[in-house]
């Protein structure tokens, strides 16, 4: 048993009271961070661009729905086991999201969606919904933090948690059992710190920034930061050493690198160009 150094107690709270009613916390947070999400991605095109929010927020909620089933599907897909029928596929109040199913699901709806709009709007767009993705994956991260899952190595890191009690989704700590004083990684935890960092920072230099160059920082610095701390991850499925998660992040990391070489001089060169909405939303 490692000694109690960590400074975080951690208990987990499946279940929060709001108005008298009780609800899911998982579901309440990944709703609450879709809905929010949208809606951030849509004010910030909406006004850099002649696009109306309310057609923008309908948009940019299909790319979240669409992320939404995204994540579902493959959560699923890899976890066939806990799945008995399909009517517990459908149970996204009993949590299961995966966040790779999510962020392929949210890329592939924005560029259908997108494609008929000038390419300028539509790095315009990327911006809005990278910062939106950021709010959104924040608020789902406290979600996994009350339902008690993505724990780490047992550990007694100034920013570990201490296990205080609360019914957790994952039950063990790799291979023996979660018990209470046990000090871990909550990667959930390093996870949300992460978003919430990128998030200022991202907030405070969008009036500034060249189009392109929040996609670019949000791909680059978070794909880093989750690359590295699902090392740290002790309950979930690895091939050739790595999550599902970490060989996204591989290509997210590219892909802001592409953005920031390539994408973001090429559209400082088009900087004249006309922000204009195509006749029709796709």
């Amino acid at each position: 048993m490692l000694p109690v150094s960590a400074l975080i107690p951690y208990r987990a709270f499946p279940q929060i009271e709001l108005l008298g009613l009780t609800f899911k916390t998982f579901s309440l947070m990944s709703v609450l961070g879709f809905v929010v999400g949208a809606a951030f991605a849509a004010r910030h095109v909406s006004r850099r661009t002649p696009l109306e929010f309310q057609a923008m927020f309908v948009m940019a909620s299909q790319i979240a729905i669409a992320g939404f089933v995204g994540a579902r599907v493959t959560w699923v897909l890899t976890h066939t086991d806990e799945v008995r029928s399909p009517i517990e596929a459908l149970e996204i109040w009993q949590g299961g999201l995966q966040f790779s199913g999510g962020f392929i699901g949210v890329a592939l709806a924005a560029a259908l969606l997108l494609r008929a709009f000038p390419r300028n709007v539509k790095w315009i767009a990327a911006d809005g919904l990278s910062v939106g993705t950021c709010l959104a994956i924040g608020l789902g991260r406290v979600g996994c933090i009350a339902f008690g899952e993505h724990f780490g190595r047992p550990s007694t890191f100034l920013l570990a948690v201490r296990y205080d009690g609360g019914i957790v989704k994952e039950t063990s700590l790799g291979d023996r059992p979660l018990r209470l004083g046990d000090t871990f990684h909550h990667t959930a935890l390093y996870d949300l710190f992460v978003l919430v960092t990128l998030l200022a920072v991202l907030l405070m230099v969008a009036r500034r920034a060249s189009t392109g160059q929040l996609t670019a920082v949000f791909c680059c610095v978070y794909g880093t930061c989750r690359f590295l701390t699902d090392f740290l991850r002790v309950n979930d499925q690895r091939v050739l050493g790595l999550t599902g998660a970490q060989f996204l992040m591989l290509v997210v990391v590219a892909a802001g690198l592409w953005i920031t070489l390539r994408v973001v001089p090429s559209l400082r060169r088009d900087g004249q160009q006309q922000l204009t909405a195509p006749s029709a939303c796709p």
